[in-house]
């Protein structure tokens, strides 16, 4: 999609817009992205297409990917990573939530999560910190792939989420300061919020610099509601203090040679604190992650080669103080995590209908525990993947890729497995597509999940079955996965749909299962991941959206998406049962309305997910999850100058969290209801 250079910004958004929404599903590799230009002079927010190009560096894939823009996040109003996520066809976000404890279709799998291409390693407790508090003047886009190629390590385990950071912007010194505040109070719970953002970038002749910095403050008081079995009701405050603070200095330097060859230099320092306390406990979270990443990219005709090192540090301390019978578990635990890595990456054109994409990688992870013995681990991968547009209409992509994993200490085994992909795109006209891929591949259980210390829980029900310990196996076997799906596609400038329809085979299938530690009288649950013999998952994906323009600067998106799981347990001699933690589906909706001569816009985001109830392993009881409406609005009115407000609100028409889970004849055991609180938060931006 080429634009003219006398078209409005507003509609070069808005056409943008169209073709990134109509990228969910059968894009491939080559995408439209968005980026966000900061001028000089005015501070004016400017959005700019930028389409696919017919040039020798086009990539050929046949590989379904979503394309999340930096132009769409700023238009929904979306703070972090997580934000984003919420409107992929597919994600479950979880309790938790946050980007790194999400479901992809039904698997126990978290996401991979990549930085410009590079894995990021993570904890049970900082883990995800770091990326789900990158805002959008940060990122270039979000490429989510569900079916993941061999050139990335998950293939067909989990998903992938590669985030791309902004490249600096030609140009003197730029880029915009936000001001952040929230307070609510509603009844009992309260909370305040209070954050700073900033994002500078330029770049002067071969030397583009970026420095981003995000700090954070949050206190809260949450209400929690504990029903037993007698009917006996117990309330329970609990005071939470958080703390983030994140630092990430960029340089890119572009070197005088025939290759359009570019050095990247990236670090990124963070700290997270989180502190909370009820009538029954008193928990002390702290963790800090320094990350160096150097990366050398060169392109030569129709030849590109990447060369990645990379080493982090990760410190995480959990301290916890209860009064409840959790005397037996370790109060204090300290867990240090270091990892080097280096890679490469090269793909080759021959001609203009086919690609060959090749590389290796060797990492080296070393987990130190205060409790647990250390537990060291080194992975080497290589793989091949080849490329073929042998028709207008036709691509066909085929990879393998060979892994070893070798671990001692804590526990003591080699393994090399093999995983093949193979995925295959026919795009009937311009508009119609139909994609179909297959691949297999082991999933190796993350090092955290490994580890057997027990974290105890807080609350008065800690250590029971609804809220239980957490803990790891050291046991734990890899998942084998076979995964087959196919995506029917319909996308033009205006709107389109995609309708996926997926089946996933996992043997050893890895379920968090709680499960009574100790005796009846003073034992506690704990929540460990564990094998099962066989698990099915399999489901639909629709995702759709419209857009409208008129020449008096109106503009209107509608996008929405709906995603059905099943995920079921098949153990030789039991009844097949569902799932634990898997919801059956999960939809949303969204609406964008923009006008451009007051330079306003506002979007509205509705998300759902219904009431389901799961028998729990080996328990003799029965799990309700009561259903789940969250309502996020946002509005922006930009001003001269570069000055911008604006008004967000999350969680709106805010749904208690409710688990209950009862005996064999449907009669109440145990509920726990967590009241939910809105929030609104009030920003302040300058660009400039």
């Amino acid at each position: 999609m080429w634009l003219s250079p006398r078209q409005s910004v507003w509609s070069r958004q808005l056409l943008l817009s169209s073709s990134l929404y109509g990228s969910i599903g059968l894009v491939g590799v080559s995408v439209a992205y968005a980026e966000t230009a900061i001028p000089a002079s005015g501070g004016q927010l400017t959005i700019y297409a930028d389409a696919p190009r017919a040039d020798a560096n086009a990539e050929i894939s046949a590989i379904t990917k979503t394309v999340i823009s930096q132009a769409e996040m700023l238009r929904y109003g979306d703070a972090s990573v997580t934000d984003a996520l919420r409107r992929a066809t597919g994600i479950q976000m979880g309790r938790t939530g946050g980007a790194g404890r999400s479901q992809f279709r039904g698997s126990s799998a978290a996401p991979t999560i990549l930085i410009n291409g590079e894995a990021v390693q993570g904890g049970r407790r900082g883990a995800t910190s770091l990326i789900d508090t990158f805002t959008p003047e940060m990122l270039e886009r979000i490429e989510v792939t569900k079916q993941a190629s061999v050139t990335q390590g998950s293939v067909a385990a989990g998903g992938v989420i590669n985030i791309i950071l902004k490249d600096p912007r030609a140009g003197s010194l730029g880029g915009v300061v936000k001001l952040g505040y929230a307070e609510i109070a509603q009844g009992d719970q309260a909370q305040q919020q209070r954050q700073l953002n900033l994002q500078l970038d330029g770049k002067q002749e071969r030397l583009g610099y970026t420095l981003s910095a995000n700090q954070s403050n949050t206190e809260s008081t949450t209400q929690t509601e504990l029903m037993r079995a007698d009917g006996q009701v117990t309330l329970q405050g609990q005071q939470s203090k958080g703390e983030f603070k994140m630092l990430a200095p960029r340089l890119q330097y572009e070197l005088k040679d025939a290759y359009s060859s570019k050095l990247f230099a990236d670090a990124f320092y963070s700290e997270h604190a989180n502190s909370s306390n009820n009538s029954s406990s008193q928990q002390q979270v702290d963790s800090d992650s320094l990350r160096l990443n150097l990366r050398l990219e060169q392109q030569h005709g129709g030849r590109e080669d990447k060369w990645r090192i990379s080493a982090q540090r990760q410190n995480e301390q959990q301290n916890t103080l209860s009064s409840s019978n959790a005397s037996s578990l370790p109060h204090l635990v300290d867990e240090q995590t270091r990892e080097w890595a280096v890679s490469y990456a090269g793909s080759q054109k021959m001609g203009e209908t086919h690609q060959l994409k090749f590389g290796a990688e060797a990492r080296q992870t070393d987990l130190q525990s205060n409790i647990d013995a250390a537990l060291m681990e080194d992975r080497q991968a290589v793989y091949l993947e080849e490329n073929w547009k042998f028709s207008e209409k036709s691509t066909l992509t085929a990879g393998l890729r060979q892994e070893w994993l070798t671990r001692s200490g804590l526990v003591d085994y080699q393994q090399d497995s093999l995983s093949p992909a193979l995925a295959y795109r026919y795009q009937y006209d311009p508009a119609w597509s139909l994609q179909v891929g297959y691949s297999q591949s082991q999933r190796t259980p993350r090092s955290d999940d490994l580890l057997p210390t027990v974290t105890p829980s807080t609350s008065l029900d800690a250590g029971s079955l609804n809220n239980p310990d957490q803990g790891g196996n050291p046991n734990l076997k890899p998942e084998q996965i076979q995964s087959l799906e196919s995506t029917l596609g319909y996308n033009t400038e205006a709107g389109g749909f995609n309708f996926t329809v997926f089946r996933r085979n996992i043997d050893d299938y890895i379920e968090k299962v709680v499960s009574l530690e100790g005796d009846a009288q003073t034992g506690r649950y704990v929540e460990r991941p564990q094998n099962q013999a066989q698990a099915l998952a399999s489901g639909v994906e629709l995702s759709g959206r419209w857009a409208l323009r008129n020449q008096n600067g109106h503009s209107l998106l509608l996008n929405g998406q709906v995603s059905t799981i099943r995920a079921e347990i098949q153990r030789a001699g039991q009844a097949d049962r569902l799932a634990s933690s898997v919801a059956p589906y999960g939809s949303s909706i969204g609406l964008s309305y923009q006008y451009q001569p007051w330079r306003w816009s506002s979007n509205l985001n509705v998300g759902y997910q219904p009431s389901y109830q799961r028998p729990l392993d080996d328990q003799p009881y029965t799990r309700y999850v009561n259903a789940r409406t969250s309502v996020d609005l946002s509005s922006t009115k930009r001003f001269n100058q570069g000055w911008a407000v604006t008004v967000s609100g999350r969680n709106l028409l805010a749904t208690d969290q409710i688990e209950r889970l009862t005996e064999a004849d449907g009669s109440l055991f145990q509920q726990r209801r967590v009241e939910s609180l809105p929030k609104v938060l009030i920003t302040l931006e300058k660009r400039f």
